[in-house]
């Protein structure tokens, strides 16, 4: 953005000149001309200019590089009149510069026929250039001519997106279209200084980047549909599309096909799948998937059937169908390691290992798939894929319990991502979200509250305060202040969240479900159930209907408490879900205790407690153990007698895990207390929890220490 625009002030033709500079700086050097962590440090690097420190700026032509200094001057007055004189200049700099196909000069010169700007001048590409290159000019191939190039333009300054919103789209696309163009000019070059005689290399190079120009063209086609919700679409197909150097650089082997490769149909068919999937159009796109998928497996064609189902758990695993997503990424996953298409393999890794944790997968099996990830993307030179696959096992060791372990892994993934991207990118903010996470079960408040913040601060430094990817770090940094018992905080986060997506996809979106879903927990904790079931209404989500009966089970409505038992049951008859069901159980255990009634509550809450060892076991997490062991405490309170061994269990559980959650650490202190009515320091404890896990409304504050009846 220009610094006029950052000032306030209204853009114009030099403010286009300023935003294509940056843009071609980037393109050609892999870098910003700027770099800053805060509005307040960019505003100064802007005025200072572009460094004159860097190293590979000398490597470019001094007059290119001074053609692009004037374009990012800080005052718009020393920029170039308007963008046609600045492209004269760099015509003139590369007709007077004829060097290799490569060389920085002409190349500049293609990239802005790829930025979409003037593309005359592709009339005449850089010299020297194969006889009949196969891959065409990047107008033709991206539809990025400049008529289309400002139909598009205009369809993003329609009103819908601001004013920030609409240039950064239109520069990450042109900055695509300009790497493209890089991209093309050599895999050309390649045809003649490489030793390929049958140009095999240069084939599996040029059918990337036409797969490459697919997904652009389909992202074109999502962007300016008259229904298209270009708030809630335009950054993430911008900001998604594939960067075509990979096409060059990557080992061709990677690409090779012993068989008949995809045809560019397919190919192009698949790009627009991905594209309707990121415009929010799943049902379209998992219709066209299983077009492809139903003429993949007629063929017999075992990469391209792969290739099919990795896109089709993508959208499922997208759409929430999770259990789903899973099964057909693994299945993805086994073909591609049979026919050797490790591209395919890794991206299939990669997702069953996101997919897997979104639905609480076994620990181990989370951590597998995201070590094959790992490997996968180091024998393929994918670092920023190695990064979130050493992100994501650290995830899985903190579900197994082992906090510390987790936490060095995603420090270094932290450290491997500032290396990759600097340290001011966005794509670091997903780092420090699990990182977030990690601090807050390892009960590191500030160091939590530090690290999802700037988590936020990344995201919203780069795509502004309404971007889809927000709202999900604003609702997890909710649910770790929550956890960490950070109330209002908490809520703060979470009012955020379910506004944002109320905004950006409605109040019928499964996303937004969710996020309401939780914003009502934190009410139903509040102890304010009117507010919470103004959020949710009639529903029959079990995750619902679990809060709704540990309330009423807290109130003393066992009734009420016993009938969301049995729909909790009913529920789990029809899906099984591992961790709701300790959570039913734990609550099953509660009501036993609670009633009178039950003669044999004490028995029936030792034998449930039994049963969430096992299931805490199978799902090697931990932290389930705290629920049977506040069982046993309480069932021998209810029976009048004192088992050390119990309340050592206990303690020692608090001990090793301090990030548990609020509301059952909560628990687990009160029944200690009531152990030792006398004993202030074991009161002051249950006090301290109870006000981090509930409102001063909620009925477990207002009994908190009465004695166990």
């Amino acid at each position: 953005m220009a610094p006029e625009q950052l000032d306030g002030r209204g853009p114009d033709a030099r403010s286009d000149q300023f935003a294509f500079c940056v843009a071609l700086w980037e393109a050609l050097l892999g870098e910003r001309p700027f770099t800053a962590s805060t509005w307040t440090q960019l505003r100064a690097a802007i005025r200072s200019g572009p460094s004159r420190e860097l190293d590979r700026p000398r490597r470019m032509p001094p007059r290119l590089l001074a053609i692009l200094r004037r374009g990012l001057a800080e005052d718009p007055t020393q920029r170039y009149p308007d963008l046609d004189a600045l492209l004269e200049d760099l015509r003139e700099l590369a007709t007077r510069r004829r060097r290799v196909a490569i060389g920085l000069a002409a190349l500049a010169l293609a990239l802005i026929g790829g930025a979409g700007v003037s593309y005359a001048l592709l009339a005449t590409p850089p010299e020297p250039e194969p006889p009949g290159c196969p891959v065409r000019p990047t107008a033709d191939v991206l539809r990025w001519h400049p008529n289309e190039r400002q139909a598009v333009v205009e369809r993003l300054r329609s009103g819908e997106l601001g004013e920030r919103e609409a240039t950064q789209v239109i520069a990450e696309l042109d900055q695509f279209a300009a790497r493209w163009e890089y991209a093309r000019a050599q895999t050309c070059a390649y045809m003649v200084v490489e030793d390929d005689d049958d140009h095999s290399s240069f084939h599996d190079r040029a059918f990337c980047m036409y797969a490459g120009a697919a997904a652009f063209e389909a992202s074109i086609e999502v962007l300016t549909a008259p229904e298209a919700e270009l708030r809630l679409i335009a950054q993430p197909l911008a900001a998604e599309l594939p960067d075509p150097s990979r096409c060059v650089a990557a080992d061709p082997e990677h690409r090779r096909y012993d068989d008949k490769p995809p045809s560019l149909d397919v190919r192009r068919k698949l790009a627009r799948a991905s594209a309707l999937q990121r415009g929010q159009r799943q049902d379209e796109a998992l219709a066209l998937v299983e077009e492809l998928r139903a003429a993949a497996e007629s063929e017999g064609h075992g990469k391209v059937l792969a290739l099919v189902e990795l896109q089709r758990g993508m959208i499922l695993h997208s759409m929430g169908r999770s259990h789903e997503a899973l099964r057909t990424l693994e299945r993805a996953q086994a073909l591609a390691e049979v026919t050797s298409a490790l591209q395919t393999e890794l991206s299939a890794a990669h997702y069953c290992a996101s997919a897997a944790m979104s639905i609480d997968e076994d620990p181990a099996q989370i951590d597998a798939w995201a070590e094959r990830t790992v490997l996968l993307a180091e024998d393929l030179n994918d670092p920023a894929v190695a990064v979130d696959g050493r992100l994501i096992r650290g995830y899985a060791a903190l579900r197994a319990g082992d906090g510390y372990r987790a936490l060095a892994l995603q420090l270094e993934a932290l450290a491997d991502a500032e290396a990759i991207f600097g340290p001011d990118a966005p794509q670091l903010a997903y780092a420090h979200d699990y990182l977030g996470a990690t601090y807050g079960e390892l009960g590191e408040v500030a160091q939590a509250r530090e690290h999802k913040r700037r988590a936020v601060e990344l995201l919203e430094a780069k795509f502004g305060p309404s971007h889809l990817d927000l709202a999900t770090l604003l609702r997890t940094s909710g649910k770790i202040m929550a956890m960490v018992g950070e109330r209002d905080e908490a809520r703060e986060l979470l009012e955020r969240a379910h506004v944002l997506l109320l905004e950006l996809l409605g109040p019928e979106h499964r996303r937004t479900r969710i996020a309401a879903r939780t914003l009502a927990g934190y009410w139903f904790d509040e102890g304010q159930v009117e507010r919470a079931e103004a959020l949710i209404g009639d529903t029959d989500d079990p995750i619902v209907e679990l809060m709704r009966a540990e309330l009423a089970c807290d109130a003393g409505d066992l009734d009420a408490a016993r009938a969301g038992l049995e729909r909790l049951r009913l529920a789990l008859a029809q899906a099984e879900d591992l961790p709701l069901r300790v959570a039913t159980l734990d609550l099953e255990g509660r009501i036993a205790l609670a009633d009178p009634s039950i003669h044999d509550g004490a028995a029936r809450a030792r034998i449930v407690a039994e049963a969430i060892d096992v299931l805490a076991g199978a799902l090697t997490q931990p932290r389930h153990r705290i629920r049977a062991a506040t069982l046993r405490v309480a069932a021998d309170l209810r029976e009048g007698i004192d088992d050390p061994r119990h309340r050592e269990q206990l303690e020692l559980l608090l001990h090793e895990l301090p990030g548990v959650a609020a509301d059952l650490r909560a628990r687990a202190r009160l029944a200690l207390s009531r152990t030792s009515t006398g004993d202030q320091a074991l009161a002051a404890a249950a006090r301290t929890a109870l006000a981090q896990a509930f409102g001063p409304a909620h009925p477990l504050r207002a009994s908190a220490l009465e004695p166990e009846r």
